[in-house]
């Protein structure tokens, strides 16, 4: 267990460094006003180094705090922590506490994958005594390291890793920006190679005549014709959509809806 100590620091004494995850401005507003109304109530995580303090986690609360003009932030300082218990740390702080998409929970785990891999390199598949998954070529032992400490089903870790590593950064930005996260849709673009992906995320991003899923993206690419989609089929998308991207909160509060107009 690393030793720790709580203390206020200036925000502008801490390195926030590269983040896996873009600040949501909706998040930071949300923050903004529980610290007006109630002040700073979790403290940020961050570890000592030699060069100073380094966060761990908290880039929304400082966002917010900086909103609100303030200097300093509470803060849990882990006194002895390498750089790869760090980069763990961040991880598993976000797959516990957020509620990411799912493509950004990919993104988490495939790095999860690579720091667990240099930690314990014989579990790495292909390595001696490291075996993998049949469909994912993922590490047994790190999918069920995952799964048994943050709670996640093994498929699921399987089928995340693989959407990060066979879909580009760059590829992965526009399907976020645009909102296009549906975990199966998703997987089924991974089976198609890059040049492909490309081709098929134009047709689904494409404002006036999207197409309705990977599949008919596809087609299209490949000049296959498919079948109309009703008008009952696009609304499901829709909603479908608009669920994904709901917080818990919005969730249970559509659930309610559902009960009172039954």
């Amino acid at each position: 267990m690393s030793k720790y100590e709580y203390k206020s620091l200036l925000l502008t004494e801490i390195d926030c460094g590269d983040r896996l995850r873009d600040v949501s401005q909706a998040h930071v507003e949300a923050l903004v006003s529980s610290i007006l109304e109630h002040g700073q109530q979790t403290p940020l995580s961050v570890r000592k180094t030699k060069a100073g303090y380094q966060l761990l986690a908290g880039m929304h609360r400082i966002s917010a705090l900086g909103l609100l003009e303030k200097t300093t932030a509470e803060c849990k300082i882990y006194l002895e922590m390498s750089s790869e218990a760090a980069r763990l740390f961040e991880i598993d702080e976000n797959l516990v506490r957020h509620e990411l998409n799912p493509l950004d929970r990919a993104v988490f785990l495939s790095a999860r994958k690579s720091i667990y891999e240099e930690l314990y390199p014989d579990t790495k598949a292909g390595v001696a005594g490291g075996k993998a998954t049949k469909s994912t070529n993922v590490s047994v032992s790190f999918v069920d390291a995952t799964a048994e400490k943050l709670g996640l089903g093994k498929r699921s870790i399987e089928r995340a890793v693989r959407i990060a590593t066979k879909i580009s950064p760059d590829l992965r930005k526009r399907l976020n920006a645009a909102g296009y996260i549906k975990e199966g849709e998703l997987y089924n673009l991974t089976k198609f190679d890059p040049a492909e992906q490309g081709k098929i995320i134009d047709h689904i991003l494409n404002e006036k005549d999207p197409a309705a899923n990977v599949k008919a993206a596809a087609d299209r690419v490949s000049g296959k014709k498919t079948a109309a989609v009703s008008d009952e089929e696009k609304q499901f998308s829709k909603l479908v959509d608009c669920w994904v991207r709901a917080s818990g909160p919005a969730r249970k509060m559509f659930r309610d809806y559902l009960e009172t107009t039954k």
